[in-house]
């Protein structure tokens, strides 16, 4: 194949940037492509585009913000560190910092092909894997409850007293529950939920909620369980 089918084509609002297969792109507020240099919220440097082993990668290379890539209908959800292959030809990155929200689209020609042996996951834990009581999904549903009726488009945390008020529990109570789900997900090899100076209680939550929602460990369909308590 030549170059060109070997090629990557970045759209964001109309401009279009053309990466060759030996090229790479990061992008963010001072970034290779530059998606607002005035928004403070957004990392100077979010995502980072390059051809590895013949596929076209998304690199999340920010510290807090996911990318949400939309591909063949389907929706997943890159975090910090976190990588996806660029396989089909057209894929959609989505990203929201502040109030504002973005989008790329990325085009290639043909689809490309996910090496099994180059394949590289974050949080490759099973959901079925996870027995959760019922409290303790009780609290996942009360902390992703706006990003559940919001279908998972944005991450709204509701504070810990606003959710245990949900719950009809002792604040006490739901930090206790909290500790307990945060340490449960830690020893099955979730990152970014453990309690300590370099994650503030409201990030641990925010990652908590992502996690949970990206992997279906909760879903539309457990919003019933607060209609019961």
């Amino acid at each position: 194949m030549d170059d060109a089918t070997h090629a990557l084509t970045i759209d964001f609002a109309g401009e279009q940037r053309h990466l060759g297969p030996d090229e790479s792109l990061t992008f963010g507020r001072h970034a290779g492509l530059i998606i607002d240099d005035e928004n403070q919220h957004l990392h100077r440097e979010l995502g980072e585009l390059r051809r590895i082993d013949g596929v076209w990668r998304l690199r999340n290379i920010g510290r807090s913000i996911p990318l949400k890539v939309l591909s063949s209908g389907a929706r997943s959800f890159t975090m910090s560190g976190g990588e996806f292959a660029v396989v089909e030809e057209e894929t959609i990155v989505a990203f929201d910092a502040g109030s504002q929200s973005y989008e790329l689209t990325l085009i290639q020609q043909g689809r490309g092909t996910e090496p099994e042996s180059s394949m590289r996951r974050t949080d490759t834990v099973s959901v079925v894997d996870l027995k959760m009581t019922e409290s303790q999904l009780l609290l996942i549903v009360a902390l992703a409850e706006p990003s559940l009726r919001d279908r998972g488009l944005s991450f709204t945390i509701p504070q810990s007293k606003e959710a245990a008020a949900r719950l009809g529990w002792p604040l006490t109570q739901f930090n206790g529950k909290l500790e307990n789900v945060c340490d449960k997900l830690t020893k099955y090899g979730v990152t970014g939920l453990r309690a300590d100076a370099s994650t503030a209680a409201h990030d641990r939550k925010r990652r908590l909620v992502e996690f949970a929602v990206t992997n279906g460990l909760v879903d539309e369909s457990h919003l019933s369980l607060l209609d019961e308590v």
